[in-house]
């Protein structure tokens, strides 16, 4: 007599029970509405202009006396540069094309001008109210910092805003200690 053959199912070890799945089926969901949530309800679009003009920095040391060849760069709020040395780019200003193209003259005087309105913009939400995402009105070019440097001295910085506000920004370096 032969022995009756018993047929098991098994599991792969990768399938999941149906009560699994819909656990996770549902939690992936409700991520995704939270996600979908967070977009509906923070996101924007917004744009702004840099205005024609002209804007000067003068730097002195500090006594007084201005610090002629001092180098003019436009960092991010995070300390970055926003171009590489002798590459054009289109800073927020007409005559400045990137770290080291603007440096002041014998009395000590960085002018800035543009001479046409640039258009800035983006759109920005918050992944779950918390993490910015996109060009957020935080990384407009207000925001942007404007970093002084001479051999000899420390450096010395100020906002674009600062600078579109004031029109004339007066900037004194330090001299470094030995």
């Amino acid at each position: 007599m032969e022995s009756p053959v018993v047929a098991f199912r098994t599991r792969h070890p990768m399938t999941c029970t149906n009560r699994f799945c819909m656990l996770v089926a549902g939690g992936m969901a409700l991520v995704g509405l939270l996600i979908l949530s967070s977009w509906a309800t923070t996101h924007i679009l917004w744009d702004g202009r840099m205005p024609i003009g002209q804007w000067f920095l003068h730097i002195s040391d500090e006594i007084g006396r201005p610090i002629p060849d001092a180098a003019m760069e436009i960092i991010s709020p995070k300390g970055r540069s926003l171009s590489t040395p002798g590459v054009e780019s289109s800073g927020p200003f007409d005559n400045y094309a990137g770290p080291g193209s603007l440096a002041s003259d014998s009395q000590g005087v960085i002018m800035l001008h543009n001479t046409r309105e640039l258009p800035y913009g983006g759109s920005c939400w918050k992944l779950l109210w918390i993490w910015p995402i996109g060009a957020c009105p935080a990384h407009s070019p207000e925001s942007l910092i404007v970093r002084i440097t001479s051999p000899g001295h420390e450096p010395a910085a100020t906002t674009i805003e600062t600078i579109l506000s004031q029109g004339h920004v007066a900037l004194t370096l330090h001299t470094k200690s030995k």
